[in-house]
C-alpha cells in the first residue's frame, strides 16, 4: 500500500520522503517556511443566462449542462453514485483550464478517494462522491457506512471535497469551509431544482479549491504533529484491513 512520497520544500531545496533527519530543525528557521505537501496523504461574478458559468474552452461543460445530465441520469430510475461521475469529471475539467480529474486513481494510505485533481501533473486535491441525496451531515458526524472513511480523510487529506453532486463540502487541513449547494433534491420525485445562486456559488468554490495553497509548516513541532497524524491514519487502515479486508488486501501490506 505504498502512497505517493511526501514532498517538503524549503526555499530552493526539495526533499522527497523520507526527509533528512534534520528536516524538523531546518523547518524551524525563522528565515524561511517549510512547505509540506501532503496531497497524496502518504506522509506525502454573477453571470447572465447569455454567459453560462464555467465556459472556458470549446469542450467545456456548463453547470446548466451538468444539472441537465444529472436529471437525465435520475430519470432512468436506476442511477447510482457511479452513474454521475462522468458528468462531474466534465464539469471539473471545464471549471479551470488545465485541470485533470482522474476517476478511481491509485489507492493511497488513507483510502481511495474517487477523484484526484491535478494540473500539469501536480496534485491539487481530492474529491469523494456519494449518491445524490446522501445525508452528508451523517457522514460528517462519523456515522453510517461512510463515517469511518470520513474520519480517515479529514485527518489525512489537506484539500478535498465531499459531494453528493449537488452539495459541495470543502475541507482544508481538517477544517470545513462554508459549504455550497447547487440545487435542491426531492427524493420521492427524483427531481432536481437549481437554486438561484447555485451556479455562482459552485463556480467560486471550485476555483478556490483549485488554487488552495499547499499546507505550510511553521515549526518543527507542526511538522511532527502532522507526521504523527499520518502515522495514526496508516495504523488504523492496517488494523481495519486485517480485521475486514480480503486475503489479497492483507498480502499487499
Amino acid at each position: 500500500m505504498a502512497g505517493a512520497p511526501a514532498r517538503i520544500d524549503q526555499g530552493s531545496q526539495v526533499w522527497s520522503s523520507p526527509a533528512p533527519a534534520d528536516a524538523g530543525a531546518r523547518c524551524s528557521s525563522s528565515s524561511s517556511k517549510c512547505e509540506l505537501r501532503l496531497l497524496a496523504c502518504g506522509a506525502s461574478q454573477s453571470t447572465s443566462p447569455a454567459a453560462p458559468v464555467l465556459l472556458n474552452f470549446d469542450s467545456a461543460m456548463t453547470i446548466a449542462e451538468y444539472v441537465k445530465e444529472l436529471r437525465k441520469n435520475l430519470a432512468h430510475g436506476d442511477a447510482t453514485e457511479h452513474t454521475h461521475r462522468p458528468a462531474l469529471k466534465s464539469l471539473l475539467e471545464s471549471a479551470s483550464k488545465g485541470i485533470i480529474a482522474t476517476n478511481e486513481p491509485k489507492r493511497i494510505e488513507c483510502g481511495a478517494p474517487d477523484f484526484i485533481i491535478t494540473r500539469k501533473s501536480v496534485p491539487l486535491g481530492y474529491i469523494e462522491t456519494k449518491d445524490v441525496g446522501t445525508p452528508l451531515d451523517e457522514i460528517e458526524r462519523g456515522k453510517g457506512p461512510h463515517g469511518e472513511q470520513f474520519k480517515r480523510y479529514i485527518a489525512a487529506l489537506p484539500n478535498w471535497i465531499l459531494t453528493d453532486y449537488l452539495e459541495f463540502r470543502w475541507y482544508v487541513a481538517g477544517e470545513r469551509r462554508p459549504p455550497v449547494r447547487l440545487a435542491s433534491f426531492d427524493k420521492k420525485k427524483k427531481k432536481i431544482q437549481l437554486l438561484p445562486t447555485g451556479e455562482d456559488d459552485v463556480s467560486h468554490l471550485l476555483e478556490a479549491f483549485f488554487t488552495q495553497p499547499a499546507l505550510t509548516v511553521e515549526s518543527a513541532k507542526d511538522l511532527a504533529d502532522r507526521m504523527a497524524g499520518m502515522t495514526r491514519v496508516v495504523r488504523d487502515l492496517i488494523a481495519a484491513t486485517f480485521s475486514y479486508g480480503s486475503a489479497k488486501d492483507q498480502k499487499q501490506l
